[in-house]
């Protein structure tokens, strides 16, 4: 069942798994980080004098699904519910789950740890460069670029004694051509 959640920082609402209840993960919009809190039981009201009287037939009221409490905790359940969020009884066997960590609810800096070294690996089986060494590749190639377009111009002007602007495009196109050779992104 989704909890709904709130981040501080962004005040971004989402629903979290439920299993993440008590766990700290980062908002989906700014990075924060939000720990995920059990929702709050509804107050269930007193009951009155009235339903004792002669016998009342319901104890809940009219369209509310009946409510159970779970035995280990005493915290309410919803009618058709199997298992208490709050300390993890489950009604069908009379036991406490016991669950391990799982992938979802790893802390927030192991989950930052991992892409990154998988990447890094990934990269090196691909001899595939990182950002920054990339661009400056690229600025390496879109300078080769350029001055190929330079020495072009220069040809021409040399030995036309006139200079042609069609020739300031190519040495743009060379440039930029230079530079998606170089940083070798799509």
């Amino acid at each position: 069942m989704p909890i709904p959640a709130e981040c501080p920082g962004c005040h971004k609402r989402f629903k979290a798994n439920d299993k993440l209840v008590g766990k700290k993960v980062k908002c989906p919009q700014c990075g924060g980080v939000i720990e995920i809190r059990s929702p709050t039981p509804v107050p269930v009201p007193a009951p009155s004098l009235a339903g004792l009287v002669e016998g009342a037939a319901t104890t809940t009221a009219p369209g509310e699904k009946p409510r159970k409490t779970c035995p280990a905790c005493g915290s309410a359940l919803a009618g058709a519910a199997v298992l208490c969020i709050d300390c993890g009884f489950d009604l069908r066997t009379g036991q406490k789950v016991e669950v391990g960590p799982s992938s979802a609810a790893a802390p927030v800096d192991d989950e930052e740890k991992v892409p990154r070294r998988r990447k890094k690996r990934r990269r090196e089986r691909s001899g595939e460069l990182s950002q920054g060494m990339a661009f400056l590749w690229g600025c390496v190639m879109a300078s080769f670029g350029a001055s190929i377009g330079i020495l072009i111009w220069w040809a021409v002007a040399y030995f036309t004694w006139t200079e042609w602007a069609v020739i300031a495009l190519v040495l743009g196109a060379l440039s930029g051509t230079g530079m998606q050779i170089g940083y070798a992104h799509d």
